[in-house]
């Protein structure tokens, strides 16, 4: 994922980035790093959660959830919720970041924020050495955020 925040195109300008989509790839970049499960299943913070990451509920599954997630979902069903999810993410990337992004460092901070959430990303270090256009930082603060404990927390 760092990796991606490396490419060497050129940045969207700043204007169009307001209502910059994720893209495509940005998307593949998601389904990647999540994995697809049809069914519900817990996460690591033991949270019901289906297809690529969606969280249904901050609780175990017990059967009061949603009928539509109680058997399999499909792929193509996943992927819609999928991109619904990553709108906070969008939302929180376009109204954060202050400097121009390439698509694939644009997609690897959806990725991120769609995993730590907005109110975490808004507090990183990471946030500030994006915004002070340290590319050569970046990797080195994707690395510093673990999961411990069910929880994100950056080390």
């Amino acid at each position: 994922m760092a990796g991606d925040l490396l490419e060497t195109t050129k940045p969207l300008p700043a204007a169009a980035a307001a209502k910059r989509a994720i893209s495509t790839e940005g998307i593949t970049l998601t389904k990647s790093s999540e994995g697809w499960v049809p069914h519900l299943y817990l996460d690591a913070a033991r949270h019901c959660t289906i297809g690529y990451g969606h969280l249904v509920k901050r609780a175990p599954y017990d059967g009061s959830e949603s009928p539509e997630f109680l058997t399999r979902i499909t792929e193509p069903r996943g992927e819609v919720i999928l991109v619904s999810d990553l709108e906070r993410a969008r939302i929180t990337i376009n109204d954060a970041v202050t400097v121009a992004l390439l698509d694939g460092q644009y997609a690897a901070l959806c990725d991120f924020v769609f995993n730590v959430g907005s109110s975490n990303f808004r507090t990183s270090t990471l946030l500030k050495v994006v915004n002070s256009n340290a590319l050569d930082q970046i990797p080195g603060q994707f690395r510093r955020w673990i999961l411990a404990g069910g929880r994100c927390r950056q080390v």
